[in-house]
């Protein structure tokens, strides 16, 4: 009888043991509930502040997207200003070729009056021969100080070196025949189109009037051998 009561005593106690254990168990377990249920509330509030970050993201994407249109738009009015300046450029440079051009018209129309005029006076003889060996020793000076120049520069010369030797030829020489006149005139323009820039000190452009008045003065020694020969054929 003891033995049945201990045994009934000890399977209380484990009986008891067992509810406790239970008991505390299942408080362990709901305390492990709540704070899962915290944890997934933190989880719940992370993904929603992560939507709200991706809403903003979102929304900056597309400010992002409206700044890139307006700089494309702002790109287009540069282009069309780009365009529209490439259009004034080419106006421009139209306008200063003609300006060029009525320019260098208007040099070489007062060029050749000019050569019309010296022509005609060494022709007529109001520019008088006896004037060409005054005029000789200051042309042969600035033609020296020419070729002196020109031989201490390197650059390249439009000009040969048989052309220059001629046009030394001509400065020497006494009378020029109507061909030897138009030879030199030309070739006194090109020497002054060349170098009259560069040695503006050395006024070039009196070697080319010097040789304009030699095509008029040579129709004149021309026109005095013809008469002198049709007089002496007379006689």
């Amino acid at each position: 009888m003891e033995l049945i009561i201990g045994l009934i005593g000890v399977i209380l106690t484990i009986i008891t043991s067992t509810a406790s254990l239970a008991y505390w168990l299942g408080r362990k377990f709901a305390q492990m509930d709540e704070r899962f249920r915290h944890i997934d509330d933190r989880f719940r509030q992370i993904n929603e502040r992560f939507k709200q970050i991706d809403e903003r993201f979102d929304q900056i994407d597309e400010r992002f997207k409206r700044i890139d249109e307006r700089f494309r738009q702002i790109d287009e009015r540069f282009n069309r200003i780009d365009e529209r300046f490439e259009r004034l450029d080419e106006r421009f440079d139209r306008l200063e070729e003609g300006i060029k051009a009525l320019f260098m018209d208007f040099v070489h129309t007062v060029r050749a009056a000019h050569e019309f005029t010296v022509e005609m006076l060494s022709y007529e003889g109001i520019l008088r021969r006896e004037a060409a060996d005054v005029i000789r020793s200051e042309v042969s000076r600035i033609y020296a100080m020419f070729m002196s120049r020109l031989a201490t520069m390197r650059i390249a010369n439009p000009l040969t070196k048989e052309e220059l030797e001629r046009i030394r030829y001509f400065i020497e020489k006494k009378e020029l025949t109507y061909q030897e006149a138009l030879e030199f005139r030309e070739l006194a323009r090109r020497l002054c189109e060349e170098y009259a820039r560069r040695f503006p000190d050395l006024d070039l452009w009196k070697i080319y009037w010097y040789a304009v008045f030699w095509v008029g003065a040579s129709l004149r020694l021309q026109k005095e051998r013809r008469e002198r020969e049709e007089k002496e054929k007379k006689e």
